[in-house]
């Protein structure tokens, strides 16, 4: 209390009764209490709870409690809204169906976890060795209209002091205005509502018309105009909702006549357009792609933008020393690309010598057209996030006709005349977390949000590099191959999987799976560039794709700011349309190095039948499963032929799809994870927020596609796809804990 500060303060396992809290009364001048006494059994002392909050700040009611719980309506005395919070002590989790009504609970009452910063557990039973439990029994649940209300909220687990139990702390503020304290550091970017105006288009045409300079000068001139124009035409959208909604109550107070029935009506128009645009303006924040406005979700895109926001965000981190700045992630990166001394690359290379055919070879030589640059536009979708300049595909798809003759020309000098793609060669870092709660920057994934400008013409050479790679790549790669599908091999795999766990031979088999810790980062460009000219790829190629890779300078964002720009040394952008095709062509030679050793009789797949193949390793982009007999000498020949492939590429070998390689009887229990994923999908969004046709949409393209990778290599549990099916059919119809709506 003394050091935090906080203003509302929730104690278990007190073993007090009312009188025995001597500490409140060096605070009874700001904090008041509501204690329930602790129970006495058997000459012991167990539970007791105690309310403690800052009379200055909060308003409380309690409205019930017992010995295991309190519950509370809590309101801040300069805001008439009310938020109700409930703690509830529970066991471990077990079996799903044990904690089936607990999240029947957090679904029905529209309730989210807000997370958590510090440790994972907040309880212990302090037991020696085996014994030793640790759970996250205590939590902070909220509504979404509380996160509305506080959209800059943070949990913290704090250290646990002779107790069962850490801390928890929840700090918020009503201040969601955090982009305009400081405008300057943050990125202007194009909205989509400017598009529903007539005079978008005149504006764009003025703008690149009349400014004289290159192509990136033009692009920013047009962005800065079309700005400011918007803030004149569109102003502050919710204000003037508002004001739009109080004139037309003004007219619908007064006399009927037919004039003011026609001022009313176009006054109603008047606020369709405009909750029309503030909708779309929501949707562009909240990155629903499975969803298109039109529906009037404006709720829900809040949300949604909300919640991402917030997922986003970066409170904690620390490095090493523990020492908390947001200078670790930046000295973090720069070292993960920098580039590292490598070995015997040219003769690890020679295994994909001339995989170029001639024909191949004049492909990949002529000259690109307009209609590729075209495509590669095209192609794109409209409104992912967009890199540095702030203009993403939706602004070349609406402009061509104004803009795409410079772009095109552009593109093409660089891609037919060695022109220099570095002044569009700026990319952000966007940090996306690989676990729940992170708190390390290696625990981040380093998501590169390229320029337009740039993915136009590393995507026109990947649309012409895809063409070959069927015929130049490993048929045991199965990752951004056209024709092949990933499933593919995740069935040979469990073939495999299945033939080793019930075969009698006396030859055993090891199989061996691995995944390359942080694999496009690492990639060296001296490899990449020894790769392509080993395949024989066209010299003026190989020259376009290293320029586009290695002119890049980064800045990564933290909290939507930023950092100062550097240049790495080797790496490849996730995030380019690019990089996963020269990802796969650099793995191939590892395939390739498998390959000959199993040819030299060096090392011996499995075959799960006389007339099958012998299968020696299977690829799935970054992730791989190698086999080969359980002898010391094929063994370590298979290290051997890693380490040569890591000395020449850097690249590490540390999940292969999350699928499962082994199930056994309890398939249920190995599943069960499906049906978390699909539940965490659905818990946080009420009908309410959702018309029927948004619920459907979501249903379809996210709930139901979850399981579908597994179900076509599983046949999944009758009683798991029943679960499944209930979860998404309260979800459609909307049954909460009031009302019991019949499921048709």
């Amino acid at each position: 209390m003394a050091n935090n500060h906080p203003d509302l303060i929730f104690l278990m396992e007190t073993k007090l009764h009312a009188s025995q809290y001597h500490f409140l009364k060096a605070y009874k001048e700001t904090y008041s209490a509501h204690t329930i006494n602790c129970s006495v059994n058997g000459g012991g002392k167990a539970g007791g709870l105690a309310i403690i909050w800052n009379h200055c700040t909060l308003n409380m009611t309690i409205i019930n409690s017992d010995l295991y719980y309190v519950d509370m309506l809590i309101s801040n005395p300069h805001n008439t809204q009310n938020w109700r919070a409930t703690e509830k002590f529970g066991g471990n989790t077990l079996e799903p169906n044990i904690t089936s009504s607990f999240r029947n609970t957090i679904s029905h009452c529209d309730l989210q976890d807000l997370g958590y910063n510090g440790s994972i557990y907040t309880w212990t039973n302090r037991q020696p060795g085996e014994q030793l439990i640790k759970s996250r029994l205590d939590r902070f649940l909220a509504t979404s209209n509380w996160t509305s209300m506080f959209p800059k909220y943070a949990n913290y687990h704090l250290v646990r002091y002779r107790s069962d139990h850490c801390p928890i702390l929840l700090e918020f503020s009503q201040d969601f205005r955090c982009r305009t304290n400081n405008p300057k550091h943050y990125c202007k970017r194009f909205e989509q509502i400017w598009t529903t105006d007539e005079q978008h288009t005149s504006i764009v045409m003025d703008a690149w018309n009349n400014k004289q300079g290159g192509t990136k000068e033009k692009l920013q001139h047009t962005l800065n105009a079309l700005r400011n124009w918007g803030r004149k035409t569109f102003g502050i959208i919710p204000t003037r909702i508002k004001e739009t909604q109080q004139a037309l109550e003004t007219l619908q107070l007064k006399s009927d006549t037919q004039r003011l029935n026609q001022q009313i009506k176009a006054k109603e128009k008047e606020l369709d357009d405009l909750l029309e645009k503030e909708e779309m303006w929501w949707s562009h924040r909240s990155r629903a792609l499975w969803l298109t406005h039109g529906d009037k979700n404006t709720k829900f895109f809040h949300l949604k933008a909300s919640q991402r926001r917030k997922k986003n965000s970066i409170d904690s981190i620390k490095d090493p020393n523990g020492l908390q700045h947001s200078a670790t992630f930046l000295n973090h990166f720069q070292q993960l690309f920098t580039s590292q001394p490598t070995t015997l690359v040219n003769e690890t290379v020679q295994v994909v010598k001339n995989k170029i055919t001639q024909d191949m070879y004049d492909h990949l030589s002529e000259d690109f057209t307009a209609e590729e640059v075209f495509n590669a536009i095209k192609d794109m979708k409209i409104l992912v996030a967009p890199g540095p300049d702030g203009l993403p595909a939706k602004f070349y798809h609406t402009y061509w006709d104004i803009i795409g003759n410079d772009i095109t020309k552009m593109a093409l000098q660089v891609l037919n005349h060695e022109g220099n793609p570095e002044p569009f060669n700026t990319t952000h870092i966007c940090l996306i977390p690989k676990i729940t709660n992170p708190s390390q920057p290696s625990e981040f994934r380093p998501i590169s949000l390229c320029n337009v400008t740039l993915k136009i013409i590393t995507k026109t050479i990947a649309n012409r590099i895809k063409t070959i790679l069927p015929d130049i790549i490993s048929p045991n790669q199965s990752a951004f191959v056209p024709g092949r599908l990933i499933t593919d091999n995740s069935l040979i795999a469990n073939e495999i999987f299945h033939y080793l766990s019930q075969t009698t031979r006396q030859t055993g088999f090891v199989g061996i799976k691995t995944d390359m810790a942080k694999a496009y980062d690492r990639l060296e460009w001296d490899f990449l560039q020894a790769t392509l000219e080993s395949m024989n790829f066209p010299t003026k190629m190989t020259n376009n794709i290293l320029k586009c890779v290695s002119t890049v300078s980064f800045s990564i964002l933290i909290n939507g700011k930023p950092s100062r720009a550097f240049s790495p040394k080797r790496g490849l952008r996730q995030g380019d349309p690019l990089s996963p095709y020269l990802f796969i062509i650099c793995v191939d030679v590892l395939s390739a190095l498998i390959s000959k050793a199993q040819n030299n009789k060096f090392i011996h797949g499995v075959k799960v039948a006389p007339r099958a193949p012998e299968i020696t390793h299977l690829f799935f982009a970054d992730d791989s499963l190698m086999f080969c007999r359980a002898t010391k000498d094929e063994t370590t020949h298979m290290k051997a032929l890693i380490t040569t492939y890591q000395q020449a590429s850097v690249d590490h070998f540390s999940k292969y799809l999350g699928q499962p390689t082994f199930i056994g009887k309890y398939k249920n229990q190995a599943f069960n994870y499906i049906q978390d994923r699909v539940w965490k999908k659905l818990k946080g969004w009420k009908e309410r927020n959702l018309s029927f046709a948004g619920r459907g949409t979501l249903i379809k393209v996210v709930a139901q596609a979850i399981p579908t990778y597994l179900m076509s290599c599983f046949l999944l549990p009758k009683g798991l796809c029943n679960h499944m099916e209930g979860l998404i059919s309260r979800f459609w119809w909307g049954s909460n804990v009031d009302q019991r709506k019949i499921h048709w």
